[in-house]
């Protein structure tokens, strides 16, 4: 995730109190058996330091965080209803996969034109 998607995260998430669970607690409800990976794990959500998205109750913000990683961190139905709450529309499975940067910018182009709607005008 790059920085200007971390930004439009940070927005998303501006005005949670997200719940006070370490990434490791977290990393254990995943189900994970390799050691290795869940250690790997750990250090990709420790990476995003206060931007805790996976444990938002805002599915948009799941589903943006989601969509920029390529990790499996929430279940992908919670990834694909946030997606299609954003866009207003189903988007099938093989576009996911296929179309994964179209989603993306139009996932990106419609987070941020709601965030400028709710912004008040100067």
């Amino acid at each position: 995730m790059n920085y200007e998607n971390k930004k439009i995260l940070k927005e998303l998430l501006k005005d949670e109190i997200l719940p006070n669970v370490s990434n490791k607690d977290y990393v254990e409800t995943l189900g994970l058996k390799n050691e290795f990976t869940k250690i790997r794990t750990i250090k990709l959500l420790d990476s995003y330091e206060e931007l805790k998205w996976w444990l938002s109750t805002n599915i948009k913000a799941k589903a943006y965080g989601q969509l920029f990683e390529s990790k499996l961190i929430i279940p992908f139905d919670d990834m694909c209803k946030g997606v299609n709450k954003i866009l207003e529309r189903s988007v099938f499975t093989h576009e996911y996969g296929i179309y994964l940067e179209k989603v993306r910018n139009k996932v990106t182009e419609s987070v941020l034109k709601s965030l400028n709607d709710k912004s008040p005008e100067l």
